[in-house]
């Protein structure tokens, strides 16, 4: 652990996940790092899509059958798609597409990313990257239309993600939540939450400043970046 933290750039702040089935939480902890606990949801490798869907709850399963009546969901390869939905739809838009572009394209290129679009009559109304590696496909980053009414668009492209994960026995993982409210939305899916440590590290004046940052955004400019589901 002590080489890797010395190959990190030179840096003020650090924050990043680790996997659920991670053991190193305890060595970047010695290591001077701040180890949080946060939550996910995740279906087992094992579970069966039948058995996903028996566990989704009457309501979730309602507004699938609604959408996917009446949307068409194809598996798209350019994330342009996504970029101009959420620069439109996502207030205050705080993502880095250059970075988000390279990233995609890059595990796009290892066959690794596709791009999940739903769209009623021609327009797009929800849209998903996901990511996945040899063990884990992720619902990585996701926006909808607020001109839709369609109910269940989100609820429809998660549940595709999940066949895309089943169809290559992987495991699917939510990647998280920003509120109570999509916790809540995610927990109709029928999956136990599970803990995935967080690590941290801020220098003094880096502290300083994002708890600055903090109270203009809810204060003063009263921003809000979380892109809920």
């Amino acid at each position: 652990m002590e080489d890797i933290v010395a190959r990190l750039p030179k840096h003020h702040g650090v924050r990043f996940f680790l996997d659920p089935d991670n053991d190193s939480a305890f060595a970047f902890k010695l290591s001077g790092f701040q180890v949080n606990q946060d939550f996910t949801f995740r279906v087992a490798r094992d579970q069966t899509l039948n058995d996903v869907w028996q566990g989704c709850d009457q309501k979730t399963r309602n507004l699938i059958r609604t959408a996917e009546k009446k949307l068409v969901v194809r598996y798209e390869e350019d994330i342009e798609t996504f970029i101009e939905l959420s620069r439109k739809e996502v207030r205050h838009n705080s993502h880095d597409f250059p970075l988000l572009r390279r990233l995609f394209y890059e595990a796009h290129k290892r066959g690794q990313a596709t791009i999940l679009n739903a769209y009623e009559c021609d327009d797009l109304v929800s849209s998903a990257i996901v990511l996945w590696d040899n063990n884990v496909l992720y619902y990585w980053q996701s926006a909808r239309s607020s001109q839709s009414r369609m109910p269940g668009r989100n609820m429809l492209l998660i549940w595709k993600a999940i066949e895309i994960a089943k169809k290559r026995d992987l495991i699917f993982d939510f990647d998280g939540f920003g509120s109570v409210r999509s916790a809540k939305m995610l927990a109709s899916f029928g999956q136990k939450p599970v803990i995935r440590p967080e690590v941290v590290f801020e220098s003094p004046l880096y502290k300083v400043e994002r708890i600055i940052n903090r109270f203009v955004k809810k204060h003063v400019t009263k921003k809000d970046y979380k892109n809920d589901f």
